[in-house]
């Protein structure tokens, strides 16, 4: 958990079972900083571009410490091309609440997709891409509701 120190959570030995229970130590007058919102979106074509390009062919493995030489290289080689085809930015202001119907409409679409992702079956494509469209529609007439208030 985030905000906690090792030393905040205690298990308590009190009952004769294998579930200890736990107490925590929580100091409510804590400041605790304000959590930042960083939306971070990747360009997969640079990523695959990325990783041919650091990843060298066939290695040559003998040992166990080339097995664990090669896992430690191709790791390196994922995070560093990720960062190198991922963009941060920091979003201001307060986070968008949207009202229900339209929270709904992103969650069924979202399920669509998922299941797109699954059987590929191009209705859920059609259904999901015609949700996207409304809920673009809805949200644009929320945030000029909004700007009347």
């Amino acid at each position: 958990m985030p905000n906690f120190s090792p030393g905040d959570a205690k298990s308590l030995n009190e009952i004769n079972s294998d579930h200890n229970p736990v107490s925590f130590e929580i100091d409510i007058n804590a400041n605790i900083p304000a959590i930042t919102k960083v939306l971070k979106t990747t360009n997969w074509i640079k990523f695959t571009d990325h990783m041919q390009n650091l990843i060298p062919g066939n290695p040559t493995i003998n040992t166990i410490s080339d097995i664990e030489d090669s896992i430690s290289k191709f790791t390196s080689s994922i995070l560093t091309a990720i960062n190198q085809a991922s963009k941060s930015k920091l979003i201001k202001g307060a986070h968008r609440k949207f009202p229900p119907n339209i929270t709904k409409k992103i969650t069924l679409r979202n399920q669509l997709n998922k299941r797109l992702q699954i059987t590929f079956d191009p209705r859920f494509k059609r259904n999901a891409n015609r949700l996207t469209n409304e809920i673009k529609r809805n949200i644009e007439i929320h945030n000029q509701d909004s700007w009347k208030d």
